[in-house]
């Protein structure tokens, strides 16, 4: 998907879990924290997070790096760049465009009206497309050492987590183990949640390519918090073969911020609102605009309905 398409429901929702989590209104204190990450290959990409917070706000700038001999030559064509800015205070997140002057926005909900919304949509597609494949088993496993680290007034705990996959007859999903060794810090929640409830099993339909559906379960054995990472070193095995994710604190820092990066530009334009929910930031809501990517999009369901 366009990193600049920004769909108002997306995913695979096919969990069945209880939400315990409430909405809330943060009011923390200035900070801004950035982040490297990188995998342990000359080809790979390279992707850069910067947080800023301010009482009730938060924005996300998140940059992708593709080395010049596997992507376009200019930099421009190199790198990639998504910004959100979430208004806990107005209960709605922000997606812009920086390139485009675009920005479009979606309103939160309470997260048990958001679940009851994210199942129906389960149920459909489970009606749509039943369980074709096997039963698929992850076990997720996390431990708190107990260690501690100090970054300014962040309090960093060490935390080991470890995933597996376990596939049975007829699954589609590949067995697979991870490792994530890191340090990790509370920040205001991105989605102005209290995420302070339980975790519980979780059930979910999994699709791979070429329709196969397996039916995973996810169960939980430590429950350690993470939290932000600001130092974790990720380890993946899939078919014998294994690679390494690396994450770095690159800077963190207490300096005041000012209050017009938490919100749109005056000069920024409202983006093309999109029949399938979300907005298309590539470009703005113009009435040719419109008009073209809504003949589209009719023109594309009605070929899906006749074929």
């Amino acid at each position: 998907m366009n990193t600049y398409r920004i769909l108002a429901l997306s995913g695979l929702l096919l969990a069945q879990s209880t939400p315990s989590q409430t909405l809330v209104v943060p009011d923390a204190p200035d900070l801004t924290i950035r982040t490297r990450e990188a995998i342990d290959r000359p080809d790979s990409s390279v992707r850069t997070e910067t947080i800023y917070v301010k009482g009730a706000r938060q924005r996300r700038e998140t940059t992708i790096e593709w080395p010049a001999k596997v992507s376009a030559v200019t930099h421009q064509q190199r790198t990639r760049v998504a910004t959100t800015i979430t208004q806990c205070d107005k209960r709605r997140t922000l997606f812009l465009n920086v390139e485009a002057k675009t920005f479009g926005y979606q309103t939160m909900v309470d997260p048990a009206e958001r679940f009851r919304r994210f199942q129906q949509l389960a149920d459909r597609a489970q009606e749509r497309e039943p369980i074709t494949g096997g039963d698929v088993t992850i076990t997720i496993d996390a431990v708190d050492t107990g260690q501690r680290r100090q970054f300014g007034r962040y309090t960093a705990r060490h935390v080991i987590t470890t995933i597996k996959t376990e596939p049975g007859p007829g699954a589609a999903i590949r067995p697979k183990a991870a490792e994530r060794d890191g340090w990790y810090v509370d920040l205001p929640s991105s989605a102005c949640l209290d995420d302070s409830g339980g975790v519980g099993t979780v059930l979910l339909g999994y699709a791979q390519p070429g329709g196969t559906r397996d039916r995973v379960r996810i169960k939980h054995l430590g429950t350690a918090r993470t939290g932000y990472p600001i130092d974790e070193t990720n380890r993946m095995s899939e078919d014998g073969a294994t690679f390494t994710t690396k994450l770095e604190l690159i800077e963190l820092s207490l300096r005041r911020l000012d209050a017009a990066l938490f919100d749109v530009p005056a000069d920024f334009r409202p983006a093309l609102p999109m029949l399938s929910g979300g907005f298309d930031l590539t470009r703005p809501d113009t009435l040719v605009n419109r008009v073209e990517s809504y003949w589209r999009e009719l023109v594309r369901r009605a070929n899906q309905l006749f074929r």
